[in-house]
């Protein structure tokens, strides 16, 4: 089998020998051009310093060269001055002209491979990338002369800092074997870590200088001293900013290989989270061990032989995983919810809820709340629960609905959700019916609803408060309780909203047709009934309407708008 030179290559050079292939000459400049950038940089910070020390001297300091010694003291603060900002400016200058060529760079890529859109952002990608790699190769040039000068000027500095990013690297190293991560988790574990290590390696090399000034002999130029710790902390950056470069290049090399390079594709990549799921379900991994375990410790079993037979449950969820798991004798079943990395959120607000209101919802029992690695485990008992057929429960969704509507509401969750959500009569507001002028050619309808629109808040807010579930329409989530009522499975992304804002369409017409047959709800005030109450139909078209405009159906929200405005006519 021949090995092709790209592959054995590494990433960063042959990345590099693309750009310098596809745009030769503005990248040999960009390169030439970004190291004296940097260095233009150092002295815009450095020169501001020796202003001050002149402003503060009565004489000349020693740091200022004879040949402008006579010079005047004004004169030469404001040259100093002048020149400090010519500095940073043509640091920035450097800056825009890598980013042009950068940008003409890609559009040469672009226009010599004539490939499809990939995906999102591959042109500010590859730009991105591009500017990263001159950015990378002035680091590199940069620490190499960086380095010599304090060998030059101050031996214990340079050896410190050497000392120190060796230090850390072979830390890094050890941490990579021992956790036996793989280059991209160490490439997105690390770099938010950077930063920390840079700064605590200015406070290793300053240490150094302190140790170096009391017990042995420090430099006799504070000059030479003060560029030693300002050079010191750039090389710092610098080594900081090539490793995060390097790092994204890793992250990035698919994407990038697939925009860049004539003879690849772009395939996305399995979500990590996703990936592991499988590993729940696999004997010989720690996952699946410990899964077993919670499971043994809900089911009560002092054997540590006893193990679930576990079934995987097509559910339709996104990053959520569930799998049945039963148990012979005595005989038991479960329900495990496995959450994605990215799932937490739902996990918690499931768990807030099944904690505070257990027993009420249309739910199997909660039995537990853990962590398996990085990933949220809720245990449900569906002993004797059998998973419902959708073909038999055609209602399910709105007999859910209403078995939601009478659930009490603890009052510390109600007034916690109310600190954190926006309700109902709060996401109506001017500026979304305003929206709305642009696409109607009779504006009578909104504005008659912009004047109404405080009494129609007031209304809402009078309504009793319910639990809703917008998830109550996928019907893999039905299940038939011994008793023969139908349950729901998930509950992460439960809300609380006015009564009859989460009805369908049909509850809503069997309650025009009967409104004294719907149960009251639980959260209603007791000094009132429902039928003291303003209509259910008033939450219920505000919430359409709200959905429409934010689903851009103008039309239907415009025809929901008017039917809105005759229904609070009525009241």
């Amino acid at each position: 089998m021949k090995l092709k030179l790209s592959d054995a290559t590494p990433w960063p050079l042959l990345l590099g020998a693309k750009f310098l292939q596809v745009h030769p000459v503005g990248t040999i400049f960009a390169i030439l051009l970004a190291l004296p950038g940097q260095v233009a940089l150092i002295v815009s910070f450095l020169l501001p310093l020796k202003i001050v020390m002149l402003m503060g001297s009565d004489g000349v300091p020693r740091f200022i060269p004879e040949i402008v010694a006579d010079v005047d003291k004004k004169a030469l603060i404001g040259a100093l001055a002048s020149l400090s900002v010519a500095a940073f400016l043509f640091h920035q200058l450097t800056n825009k002209a890598i980013d042009k060529i950068a940008r003409s760079g890609v559009i040469r890529i672009q226009k010599r491979h004539q490939k499809l859109h990939l995906f999102e952002g591959q042109e500010e990608l590859a730009r991105n990338a591009y500017t990263r790699y001159i950015d990378s190769i002035a680091s590199i040039n940069f620490i190499i002369l960086g380095v010599a000068v304090l060998f030059i000027i101050y031996q214990e500095v340079a050896f410190t800092l050497l000392l120190y990013v060796s230090t850390v690297t072979i830390g890094a190293m050890l941490l990579y074997k021992r956790k036996g991560l793989d280059a991209k988790k160490l490439a997105k574990m690390l770099p938010p870590k950077l930063p920390l290590l840079s700064g605590t390696g200015f406070l290793v090399i300053f240490s150094a200088v302190l140790l170096d000034y009391i017990f042995f002999s420090v430099p006799q130029s504070f000059i030479i001293l003060l560029i030693s710790i300002i050079l010191s902390r750039q090389l710092l950056v610098r080594s900081s900013s090539l490793t995060k470069n390097l790092f994204f290049f890793r992250l990035q090399k698919d994407r990038l290989k697939a925009f860049l390079f004539h003879k690849s594709v772009f395939t996305p990549e399995q979500n990590t989270g996703d990936s592991e799921i499988f590993d729940f379900l696999n004997p010989e991994t720690p996952l699946h061990k410990q899964l077993q375990h919670l499971l043994q410790s809900v089911f009560n079993s002092k054997d540590e032989g006893t193990q679930a037979k576990l079934a995987w449950r097509d559910t339709g969820l996104s990053g959520i995983t569930i799998l049945s798991a039963r148990f012979q004798e005595p005989k038991a079943e479960y329900l495990i919810k496995i959450f994605n990395i990215n799932k937490k959120n739902e996990a918690n607000l499931e768990a807030t809820l099944l904690n505070d209101a257990s027993g009420q919802l249309p739910c199997p029992e909660f039995l537990a709340d853990s962590m398996i690695g990085q990933h949220p485990i809720h245990v449900f008992d569906i002993t004797g629960y059998s998973f419902t057929k959708t073909d038999l429960d055609s209602n399910a969704k709105d007999v859910l609905t209403q078995a939601l509507s009478v659930v009490p509401i603890p009052p510390k969750l109600r007034s916690r959700y109310l600190r954190s959500h926006r309700m109902l009569w709060d996401r109506l507001s001017e500026s979304e019916i305003h929206a709305l002028k642009a696409v109607s050619n009779n504006t009578d309808d909104i504005e008659t609803c912009l004047t109404h629109i405080n009494q129609l808040k007031e209304k809402l807010k009078k309504l009793p408060l319910c639990l809703t579930n917008p998830q109550l329409g996928n019907d893999r989530l039905y299940v038939t309780n011994p008793a023969g009522n139908i349950e729901f499975l998930h509950w992460g992304r439960w809300q609380i909203e006015p009564y009859g804002a989460s009805f369908s369409k049909e509850l809503i017409d069997n309650y025009k047709a009967a409104p004294t047959s719907y149960p009251l709800s639980a959260n209603q005030p007791q000094s009132s009934g429902l039928d003291q109450s303003p209509s259910p139909i008033l939450a219920y078209l505000v919430y359409q309407l709200l959905l429409r405009i934010r689903q851009r159906f103008y039309g239907k929200a415009i025809n929901t708008l008017r039917e809105l405005n005759k229904r609070l006519s009525e009241t």
